[in-house]
């Protein structure tokens, strides 16, 4: 016999003009509540089945929290199982725009922000591994693991905007005894990649040259802290060679590949914020075939 499917059970409805009647609602589908004007559509909807959903999530919070939030009144009904937290879209006059959406005009752009925000788990562009928060421990001993016995070189960027800001950031590296930079897979002396061609190209400035052994594990940590704190938050690891091996940043640490994943906030999807919106068309223009506008 197969299991009865999960659904809202109400008994004896009284809300408003309803008269008294049962009702079941089977979860995980979209159900439409039709008729004419005054029938009680908005009394079921509204009234009873959010009021209920709704005053049943309140109960469950604090009582600072419950402050914020709007309460509503028992519904008139005699039973209700089977109900669910609930969010209401209420209906109302919307002025169309040209960054209108559907997501906008139901007011649904919001909660789902928030869902994949919060409840969404990012993966890496290059490998399409789960990116995870990793602590600057966990990466030195994963150094120590993967990388034993070989010679790595600890970078962080230093970008170069024009030749003014290069040399002020070379007399403030100096000082701080930072003197070279790692580049072609060896360290050459900053002051002289430091250069008006290298306008727009950031420079690797080197934190530490070691090789990876576990009795050097406080000298790798240290090094790696510094470098990222150098580095805005962000640190590369060069592993025998002139690729960098691995980036890894401060709110964020990729399992491979190297480009930085921002962390996961509800404005990164917001089509009307410049950090959120696609770069093939801001959020503005209608998409094509060739570049499709997630929100457009």
């Amino acid at each position: 016999m197969p299991p009865p499917t999960p659904s809202i059970s109400l008994h004896g409805i009284r809300q408003n003009n309803l008269r008294g009647f049962d009702l079941e609602l089977p979860l995980g589908q979209l159900i439409v509540i039709t008729g004419v004007s005054g029938s009680g559509k908005s009394s079921l909807a509204f009234d009873t089945l959010y009021a209920e959903g709704q005053r049943r999530y309140v109960e469950c919070l604090s009582s600072y929290a419950r402050q914020f939030i709007e309460r509503m009144d028992r519904p008139q009904v005699d039973e209700i199982k089977g109900i669910l937290p609930s969010v209401a879209l209420r209906q109302g006059r919307t002025i169309r725009a040209a960054r209108a959406t559907v997501a906008t005009l139901t007011e649904l752009g919001e909660h789902f922000r928030m869902l994949f925000a919060h409840g969404s788990t990012p993966q890496c562009p290059t490998c399409g591994a789960a990116v995870q928060r990793t602590s600057l421990g966990v990466l030195t001993d994963a150094l120590l693991a993967n990388a034993a016995g070989r010679k790595a070189a600890i970078t962080f960027e230093l970008p170069v905007l024009s030749t003014l800001s290069a040399q002020t950031a070379l007399l403030g590296l100096a000082a701080a005894g930072y003197t070279r930079a790692f580049e072609a897979g060896r360290a050459q002396p900053l002051a002289a990649l430091l250069t008006d061609d290298r306008v727009g190209i950031p420079v690797h400035v080197l934190q530490d040259r070691l090789v990876v052994d576990v009795l050097e594990r406080s000298r790798l940590f240290d090094s790696l802290e510094q470098a990222m704190r150098r580095g805005s938050g962000a640190v590369s690891i060069w592993l025998d060679g002139d690729v960098a091996d691995l980036r890894a940043f401060a709110r964020v640490s990729e399992a491979s590949g190297f480009e930085s994943i921002s962390s996961r906030r509800a404005s990164s999807i917001n089509d009307n914020r410049q950090n959120g919106a696609p770069p093939t068309c801001r959020g503005q223009e209608r998409p094509t075939v060739s570049a499709l506008c997630w929100m457009g």
